[in-house]
Formats: structure tokens, sequence, C-alpha cells
């Protein structure tokens, strides 16, 4: 991920180190419950650096691991029985579910610091509607921003499962009853089924919902420049707006989250190209999880972090009324005082109560008030043509 947009706790939980330290977790559960003592010679010297430099002889990254994890083992029965029964896909893909599980976690609070963000939105501030881009009904801010502010905690995902079954998938040595047990050392659920790998689709649905908080303050973020168009509301001033044009203030950390929503959706397309596999396995989807499952994750860290500041430093300044806005008003009104059939009010609203008017407020007496032009459709005085 690009320095500008990466999230230091992001980038921690994906790290090397963490990956290995993960896979040392799962082997050290399979062990245990298997029977033999896990115990690590020098268990408190980081060991991702001697794998990296076994992977670039065998290039292989579990098999790194596993030739430095088994010469670090105490004893020589547990050497004998470590990985017994397992595949690398059943390291890879738990260990990258333990990692999707933590991220979310972390992402679930950035999206509360986010929600409460709103707050800093004055109380009924009023700006103008707009439905087609077009002046209508008048709304308040936190109206208009209400389905994203509640949809942050809809649907959080289950936590993503572990995965022991071996080759093919088919518990050849191990039970499914021995994978439910590491499993539950680990604190996660084991997988309803597999084919050597954890189904896309548990992954596709917690990746979806990272994806679901960006997708929120890419709605956020492109209102804001909207608003800023119309003069509802600006970023606040920096250093340098534009270098050609000092007097500019643009929305620059709208611009940026509705352009990153677009690299996080390209990301998402490119897992769910990988929901279809090859028989039992192929590995057409691992270059695409190790570049998808973090970017995507930086992603979300910063797009939830940059729209919390964007919320709370936005300078509120909405525009006056269009006249056009009370329309609706004008409307229910009209027909409620005069008692006409709406198809009447409607036209009467629409060609003598709008602009022309000059109404400043809504009320039964200033529509009463307002002479009624004469209607396109002759009526007997209540019920059109």
């Amino acid at each position: 991920m690009h320095s500008r947009y990466a999230d230091p706790t992001v980038a921690k939980i994906w790290s090397s180190g963490q990956r290995v330290q993960r896979w040392l977790l799962i082997e050290r559960a399979h062990l245990r419950v298997l029977g033999w003592d896990a115990s690590i010679k020098h268990y408190d010297t980081p060991i991702h650096y001697e794998v990296n430099a076994a992977e670039a002889r065998t290039g292989h990254d579990v098999g790194a691991f596993l030739e430095v994890l088994e010469q670090r083992l105490v004893h020589p029965q547990a050497q004998r029985w470590l990985h017994y029964g397992l595949t690398s896909s059943d390291l890879v893909d738990t260990g990258n579910a333990m990692a999707a599980n933590e991220t979310t976690g972390y992402l679930a609070t950035l999206a509360a610091t986010l929600r409460k963000a709103f707050d800093t939105i004055p109380d009924g501030l009023v700006v103008q509607g707009r439905t087609h881009g077009q002046p209508a009904a008048a709304t308040t801010v936190r109206g208009r921003w209400r389905p994203v502010e509640e949809g942050l905690f809809h649907n959080l995902p289950d936590p993503l499962p572990a995965m022991f079954s071996g080759a093919v998938g088919q518990h050849c040595i191990l039970s499914r009853r021995t994978e439910k047990e590491i499993a539950d050392v680990l604190g996660m659920r084991a997988v309803d089924a597999s084919t050597q790998v954890i189904p896309r689709s548990e992954f596709h649905r917690v990746l979806y919902r990272w994806l679901e908080w960006i997708q929120a303050c890419e709605q956020i973020a492109l209102d804001v420049r909207l608003m800023s168009a119309f003069g509802d509301c600006n970023e606040p001033r920096q250093g340098v707006g534009s270098t050609a044009m000092p007097h500019k203030v643009n929305p620059i950390r709208a611009e940026k989250i509705c352009g990153l929503a677009r690299v996080a959706r390209g990301l998402f397309h490119a897992e769910l190209e990988g929901a279809a596999l090859w028989l039992d396995r192929d590995l057409s989807h691992s270059s695409v999880d190790r570049i998808a499952f973090e970017d995507l994750g930086h992603l979300a860290a910063h797009a939830l972090s940059q729209t919390t500041t964007l919320l709370r430093t936005l300078e509120w300044h909405p525009q006056p009324l269009t006249p056009e806005a009370d329309s609706a008003h004008r409307l229910a009104l009209a027909t409620k005082s005069f008692d006409w059939p709406r198809s009447v009010a409607y036209r009467w609203v629409r060609d003598g109560v709008g602009a022309d008017s000059g109404a400043k407020e809504v009320t039964p007496e200033s529509v009463a008030a307002t002479p009624a032009p004469r209607p396109r459709v002759p009526f007997d005085g209540g019920t059109p043509e």
C-alpha cells in the first residue's frame, strides 16, 4: 500500500512477522490437540527473519516456516508430528481468517468513532434538499446522512472460520472432530465444508463489509463535494488550495475518499474473480489475496479516519432555500385548505404558487392569500374534467 494511505495498525496485522506468529499459534495448537509437547526453543526470539531467509532458498513460504519451526521444537516426537494431516492451505487460509477477523474488529472501532463525529454537525442544520440535482423540499444534514450513519453497524459479519481438513479437504488423516478441537483452542469456529481451501465466499462476505464501510464514506464525501459546489459548506482552507488560483478552497479530502473507493471496488472485484477454482484447488486466488486483503484493510481504515476528520472540520454556511423548496408543503396545504382533489391542487401549486408567489412562509393563510391561476382544464368547483 502507498505510504500516503497506509494505516499503521492494519500494516502490523498483515506484516510478515505477524503472519508467521499466527502460523506458529496454529501449529502449536495442532500439536497440543494431538497430545504432543509444543515447546519451542528461544520462544521470545522472532523467527520470521529465519523464515524469510529459508523462503529465499525454498521458494515456498509455508515450507520455509515448517523447516525453521521443526528446528525450534524442543522434543523430537513433536518434530515427527509437526503439520501431521495438514496442508499449506490450512495454515494460509486459517491465518488469513485470523488476520481478517482482527482487521474487522479494528475497522469497527473506527466506524464507531465516525458515528460519533456526526454529533459535531449542528442540530437542525437545514439545507436545500435536492433530487436529480434539482432543488427539492428542504432537509437537514443529519437527515440526509441518517441512512449512512445507521448503516455503519448494520450486518457486522460473523468471524471467519478455521480449516484443518488436509489434502483435498477430505479429512483423510485428521478427523472432523479434531478439526473442531484445534479451532476451539484458537477461539474460532471450524469451517462447515472445504475443498482444501476455505470457500472464497466466506472471505468475500467479510471483505464486502469492509467495502460497505468505504462506500459509506464515499457517499458522505460525494455529498460534501456537491454541497461545496452549491456553497453549503467547505473544507477548511489549507496552505495551498490551487497553485494557480489562490482564492480556491478545494474539497481535497472528499475527492480523495471518492477516488480510493474506486480502487477498493477494483480490489474487491479481483477477489470475486477467485470465487471459482479448478476442481478441488488451484492457486489463482493466492496472489490476489496477498494484495487485496491487506490493501482493502488499509483503504477502509484510511477512508473511515479521513471521513471522521472531514465531518469534524467542515465549515457550514447553508444557502437560502429556493421558493420551490416549499412546494410539497404548499401542495398539501392547498389540498387541505381548499378541499380540492390533488390533481387540481398540484396544477395550482405548479403553475401559480411556485417561484412567482413570493410567499415567505407556508401556512394555510399564505396559501389562501395567493390568487389561484386560471385552471388549464375547466372544472366544476372540485372535480377536474
